[in-house]
């Protein structure tokens, strides 16, 4: 794995999260197709969001949960939840519960913090 961001910084390239959108859940992509097609072709994530937010619908924010990856000295995890709770964990595995709350996409995580140990690779 390898871990960065975007060539130009946190601007992200709409056509990719209109894709996004449409193969994660197709309802929400033909509910708010003249918002997303109203985009301009690069968009900062947090214009984005805000936008996304400004609409109500979860489901345009909810699908994407920003993993940041970390050379360190041991290998561990932190998971910032919603209500401002960051689960800190030893190793690179997460409990069921809290993998489950990732990929459900529900909005609840934040974002996940990857730390791996320089010997560590994959």
């Amino acid at each position: 794995m390898r871990g960065g961001i975007f060539e130009s910084g946190y601007a992200l390239p709409t056509t990719d999260f209109k894709k996004l959108v449409r193969a994660f859940n197709r309802e929400t992509f033909t509910r708010h197709t003249d918002f997303l097609d109203g985009l301009d072709a690069e968009i900062d994530r947090q214009e984005l969001l805000e936008k996304a937010s400004a609409l109500g619908d979860i489901d345009l924010i909810r699908l994407v949960v920003p993993i940041v990856y970390h050379r360190a000295a041991r290998s561990s995890l932190s998971v910032l939840f919603d209500d401002g709770v960051n689960l800190e964990v030893a190793g690179i595995s997460l409990d069921r519960m809290t993998a489950r709350e990732i990929f459900r996409r529900t909005g609840e995580v934040l974002r996940v913090d990857v730390r791996v140990s320089a010997g560590l690779d994959f």
